[in-house]
């Protein structure tokens, strides 16, 4: 149980730098 609940804490964590990768991209790009 605490190994999906890390699995999923990880994957959340790898999404929301994804997002913020993306965003300071498309800053750069302007």
């Amino acid at each position: 149980m605490k190994y999906t609940m890390y699995i999923s804490i990880n994957d959340k964590v790898f999404a929301l730098c994804s997002l913020l990768n993306i965003y300071v991209y498309l800053l750069r790009i302007e």
